[in-house]
């Protein structure tokens, strides 16, 4: 589909230091607010399984943007503040190493399905099980992603334009949690 999209940023800092965002996309015809507590809600829900060192806060202002062209088309701004932190122990994993959500969506673009990622830093080392997420982990990630689909608040993925067409969001269908830790290396901005 294509029309305007509302950028939300969660920016986190971890043990080790800040600096980490996550970039997640929602239907600009939803309420703002709303977004923003559905997303607030997934995190806290998995709180328990980030570092006591971990801190997570969303920006109270954003982007709006087409989402065929990727310009800049408005901006929103909110003034609720939403933010937390981790509350389960002392010890993380490296930063390096990230809980991995994956989000699915019924599009298709040159012909693959489109499909969207978010990293979450500050996992504890009770989190691991020989050495990958522990089920009890997944078993939080999982249903707390899920439950920001379910909140029916436009959650989705971009398909930024390019070379081949214009761009377009993809409302998300489902969400899982990948079992091993992931490694972001590169990001878009």
């Amino acid at each position: 589909m294509v029309f305007p999209i509302n950028e939300l940023v969660v920016n986190w800092v971890t043990a080790h230091g800040g600096g980490f965002k996550s970039i997640i996309y929602m239907n600009g015809a939803g309420v703002v607010n709303d977004q923003r507590q559905a997303l607030h809600d997934m995190l806290v829900a998995v709180r328990g399984q980030l570092s006591n060192d971990t801190v997570f806060f969303q920006d109270q202002t954003g982007r709006v943007i087409d989402a065929e062209t990727g310009t800049l088309v408005g901006a929103w701004n909110d003034v609720e503040a939403f933010g937390n932190g981790g509350n389960g122990g002392v010890s993380p994993v490296a930063d390096a190493t990230q809980v991995l959500i994956r989000w699915q969506t019924g599009g298709i673009s040159n012909g693959r399905f489109v499909k969207g990622r978010q990293f979450i830093p500050g996992l504890v080392t009770t989190g691991l099980s020989g050495g990958n997420l522990s089920p009890t982990a997944q078993g939080v990630f999982g249903p707390a992603a899920s439950a920001l689909v379910a909140a029916d608040v436009g959650m989705g993925v971009w398909h930024r334009p390019g070379p081949s067409g214009g761009g377009a969001w993809y409302e998300a269908s489902a969400a899982t949690v990948w079992n091993e830790l992931a490694v972001l290396r590169r990001r878009r901005s």
